[in-house]
């Protein structure tokens, strides 16, 4: 199944905030968990990206799963003080159960590439729960991200097809949060309209619909 999550967006609220502070809410505590791990968090905006990717990195601080991709290792999760995990605290916190794998970690268009194949890597070997990428990440180098679950949509891509390359990533769809999440708001009709069609598209932003109904679900053949 494909979910399409509406965001109800008031006359006169910023869009940016208020999917933000959706994104918090609802979509954010269940990336911190390990049924996180193989999420991709595609995000179209460089904006948004940064301010997601900021939100992130001060909580991973917090919880010791930074994200250190400067040097090759199997354990990347670094503490609040920047220091690695050493192997008797690693092993005092996986006893507590305690997951010491890195939160997140970012790619966008500004990513070195030898940075991205440490990532990529990373990713597929479980060391990461959650990828944020750019949409214009995807747009210049195309790469096959391996280990995908899950993939979550910030807002509809800007290319449409888009869309239907990151689902193709996907390795399993046996998971019960379904094979990917699309945020949205009545501003995005347009994009939607590229991904679902027209007649589909008026359904999910018409103002008439009753506020209860807020995902949309379809199976595409």
């Amino acid at each position: 199944p494909q979910r399409f999550l509406r965001i109800e967006l008031e006359k006169g609220e910023d869009e940016a905030d208020v999917r933000f502070n959706y994104f918090q809410e609802k979509i954010f505590p269940a990336l911190t968990n390990d049924d996180a791990l193989g999420t991709v968090l595609v995000i179209p905006s460089y904006f948004d990206f940064v301010r997601i990717r900021n939100m992130l990195h001060k909580i991973a601080e917090v919880v010791g799963r930074v994200y250190d991709s400067s040097k090759r290792s199997k354990n990347r999760a670094r503490g609040r003080d920047g220091k690695r995990i050493s192997n008797t605290r690693k092993r005092l916190e996986n006893s507590l159960g305690m997951d010491r794998t890195a939160l997140f970690a970012a790619l966008s268009e500004y990513t070195s590439p030898a940075t991205i194949s440490r990532i990529r890597g990373d990713y597929f070997h479980q060391r990461i729960n959650v990828l944020l990428v750019t949409e214009r990440f995807h747009y210049y180098y195309r790469y096959r991200i391996r280990g995908v679950k899950r993939v979550i949509f910030y807002a509809p891509p800007v290319h449409e097809n888009f869309y239907t390359e990151f689902l193709n990533y996907i390795d399993s769809i046996d998971n019960k949060n379904g094979i990917s999440n699309t945020l949205y708001t009545k501003r995005d009709a347009l994009q939607l309209e590229r991904i679902v069609g027209t007649k589909r598209a008026r359904q999910m932003v018409d103002p008439s619909t009753e506020k209860s109904t807020k995902m949309y679900q379809f199976s595409f053949e």
